[in-house]
Formats: structure tokens, sequence, C-alpha cells
């Protein structure tokens, strides 16, 4: 049996990635994450934060502001100032 457990995101970050995105004009969706916990073990693993941005999904740990771009991989990471280009050269 697993427990999966929503995590709210911070209103402070919402507020700043939905900013971000109405200035730019573009709806942005942030999917929230999850904590999921196996009982009676020490196995956890909590699910990032999902924002969707054309074909792209950044995904983003906890209150952080870096995010991690997921293609094929996370190596590559933006901040959240860099964000606001990205979702500029967006196509809708």
């Amino acid at each position: 049996m697993v427990i999966k457990e929503r995590l709210e995101i911070s209103r402070e970050l919402q507020r700043k990635i939905n900013n971000l995105g109405k200035f730019n004009g573009h709806k942005l969706k942030l999917m929230e994450d999850s904590i999921i916990t196996i009982p009676k073990t020490n196995i956890a693993y909590i699910e990032p934060y999902k924002l969707k941005i054309g074909s792209d999904i950044y995904l983003i740990f906890g209150e952080n502001e870096i995010m991690y771009i997921s293609k094929n991989n996370i190596t590559n990471k933006i901040s959240l100032q860099e964000l606001e280009e990205v979702i500029r050269n967006a196509k809708n």
C-alpha cells in the first residue's frame, strides 16, 4: 500500500509564476506536488511541482526558485528570473 499526500505550493511562489504568465500573455499550468510514502518503511518520495510551458515541463523542488527543465534529463536548470524569457518566447 502506498500513501500519497498533496503538498501545497507557497502562495508567494504561486503568485510569482502567475504574474510572469500574466505579464507575458500566457496562462501557465502549475501542478502541485505530493509526498509518497510506503508505510512501515523509511521510503518516501517527494514529487516536484510541475510547470508546463509549451511542450516543456519545468520541475520545481520545494520552494526553490531554481527550476529544472525536464526533457531527457534534469541537468538543465534556470532561475525564476530566466523563466520570464522562456515564457515570452513560448507559443500559446
